[in-house]
């Protein structure tokens, strides 16, 4: 289609399907230069190109290798990451640094609330089922009024022993979604291998206190 001499090619049905041989103006007169480009247009296919690059680099739910490394440039985490407590270094494999990425994505905007914080720690180990706690110490004072003596502070915790890898990240993920001024602390219980009684601190049968003065026999 020639869109010469249309006063709107707004108009025109097609003028966002019809592909269009665009060339600086110098060489507009030139057939030669115009049969090259119909050429090239039906011989080459760029679309399967594109999709290749849609998922592997573009989509971060399928992207892998230097796709996911990409992200990582653009959000600021490398796939190489450091403990913050031992300075052990550890590579991801894509399926963890995917996690990662998801979850720095959602630091970046986060309310620090607590149900986001339950939110995105599963998004980080959704195999886990780990679990954000608002921590409260009461206590009382004098004039019989209670207070929170442990203010400001989250407990995440996970009913088993997260790996070294996992330890790292959440160690860099609690860091980068906790509020400013709020303290966390981490509890890992394995509830499989674990018995004890509520309020003994979960001690197990035959645990209880010795009397160091039997009375005489």
């Amino acid at each position: 289609m020639d869109f010469r001499g249309q006063e709107d090619v707004r108009e025109c049905d097609n003028i966002r399907v019809e592909l269009q041989p665009y060339i600086q103006s110098q060489y507009g007169s030139s057939t030669t230069i115009y049969q090259i480009l119909d050429d090239f247009r039906a011989n080459i296919d760029p679309s399967k190109d594109m999709l290749v690059f849609y998922d592997n680099i573009f989509n971060i739910a399928t992207a892998n290798g230097v796709g996911l490394d990409t992200w990582g440039e653009i959000l600021v985490i490398s796939r190489t990451i450091t403990d913050p407590i031992n300075g052990k270094k550890f590579t991801l494999e894509d399926d963890e640094y995917r996690s990662l990425l998801y979850y720095k994505a959602l630091a970046n905007i986060t309310d620090a609330s607590l149900a986001t914080l339950n939110y995105m720690l599963n998004k980080l180990f959704p195999e886990l089922g780990g679990v954000v706690f608002n921590v409260i110490d009461e206590k009382q004072r004098e004039d019989g009024t209670f207070y929170n003596n442990y203010p400001m502070h989250v407990r995440f915790v996970f009913a088993m022993y997260l790996t070294d890898v996992q330890l790292a990240i959440f160690r860099i993920g609690a860091n980068l979604i906790v509020g400013a001024g709020v303290g966390w602390s981490l509890v890992m219980v394995d509830t499989d291998n674990t018995f004890g009684f509520n309020g003994s601190l979960l001690q197990p049968f035959n645990n209880g206190v010795f009397n160091p003065y039997p009375p005489n026999l």
